[in-house]
């Protein structure tokens, strides 16, 4: 549909249309209620054209008033214009409504209009402090239309410049985590240059096709389990080639959860903390071991491993990561800041530490379950 006039807003003509004929309606029920009372139910339809007749022509008039309005603050300069403006359109009303009533036999009844002193004679005996009423009623919703409008981009505007920073948040995280990793993974290879110029040519290699990878995926915040565990098992074959017969890989994965969506280099830094502070800190080999299942609609992914149990100076037990947490690496604690970013409360990094007379290391993570590609979990910050 078309609007009435160029750069008319229509939906907010509709709505000031049906807002008014809303306030008539007590109006109807008021003469319709008083024609039965005096006995005269065929005085209802002259009684309801004369309200359709009197409100037709205010919704009509309606048009000017949202030209009128429009882009006007409620100042008081614009004030003493809508009060020009409403005598002038109450008497514009008046003379229209005198004319539809002329052309409906028998709605008149303020006799016979035969001559121009008839006709403003007629038009001074008007109600016009209705009239008058009717046009300030208007210019209010028309207003109240316009601030409510408003609001909501404000909303809008303040919601997108949430989102923008909570991408710009986990996205400077990541851009943190990618030369983070790198230069791990140089340091290892820096150790094998001297004790295996062989492995470290190889290694280099594998390093190449593992860039590549997180290249692929540099603008993704969310990838398949199963495009980060490929990715986690090139970072592996890299360390496989570092530590030897020292490290053993164990992956219990749950059937259906490689299409889950998890944040893209999730389980790097957790594994490479586990090689730092596990593997590292035993004498013979050690084991890692890369659980991820589904629990009560969650996703709960899990790294384990071998080492002495010792936790970095935090104690001993089951601590929760809410977000970036000193003492833990830039790899982990960046982890716990992300999931924060991206799920609020709806997510939870524990560790849990055992004893000193051994047992290691276990990281959990737990996100929402969603396969990936669906829209964001509930709770998703921003």
């Amino acid at each position: 549909m078309k609007s009435p006039g160029p750069g008319l807003d229509w939906k907010k003509w509709r709505v000031m249309a049906g807002l008014y004929l809303v306030t008539n309606l007590a109006f109807v029920i008021q003469r319709v209620t008083f024609d039965l009372q005096r006995g005269m139910p065929l005085e209802i339809i002259s009684s309801l054209l004369d309200l359709a007749g009197f409100a037709g022509i205010w919704i009509t008039l309606a048009i000017g008033i949202l030209r009128l309005t429009a882009g006007r603050p409620l100042t008081p300069g614009n004030i003493a214009l809508y009060f020009v403006a409403g005598i002038v359109l109450s008497l514009v009303h008046g003379v229209l409504y005198i004319l539809f009533s002329m052309s409906m036999p028998g709605l008149m009844t303020t006799g016979q209009i035969l001559t121009a002193d008839d006709f403003l004679a007629t038009l001074a005996g008007l109600g016009h402090a209705w009239r008058f009423l009717s046009f300030g009623f208007l210019v209010v919703v028309s207003h109240a239309y316009d601030y409510h409008t408003l609001s909501i981009e404000r909303e809008k505007r303040a919601v997108q410049l949430e989102v923008q920073l909570t991408e710009a948040k986990l996205n400077a995280l990541k851009m943190q985590m990618h030369p983070h990793f790198l230069f791990n993974t140089l340091n290892a290879i820096t150790v094998l240059i001297d004790e295996n110029p062989a492995a470290a040519k190889t290694t280099l290699s594998q390093l190449s096709d593992l860039l590549r990878l997180a290249l692929d995926n540099v603008r993704t915040q969310e990838v398949p389990l199963r495009r980060e565990m490929e990715f986690l098992d090139n970072y592996l074959l890299i360390q496989k080639t570092r530590y030897g017969e020292r490290l053993s890989v164990i992956r219990n994965i749950e059937g259906g959860t490689l299409d889950a969506a998890v944040p893209y280099l999730m389980l790097q830094p957790v594994v490479e903390n586990a090689l730092k502070y596990g593997i590292d800190a035993l004498p013979g080999p050690g084991t890692i071991t890369i659980s991820a299942y589904r629990e009560n609609g969650r996703l709960v992914l899990r790294v384990d491993n071998s080492g002495p149990g010792k936790n970095q100076g935090r104690g001993q037990g089951r601590d929760a990561v809410p977000g970036p947490t000193p003492g833990l690496g830039l790899g982990l604690s960046n982890t716990g800041a992300r999931l924060q970013q991206l799920y609020g409360e709806n997510q939870s990094v524990a560790i849990s530490v055992a004893g000193e007379g051994g047992g290691g290391t276990s990281v959990t993570l737990t996100i929402p379950y969603k396969q990936a590609g669906d829209a964001p979990a509930a709770g998703v910050a921003g």
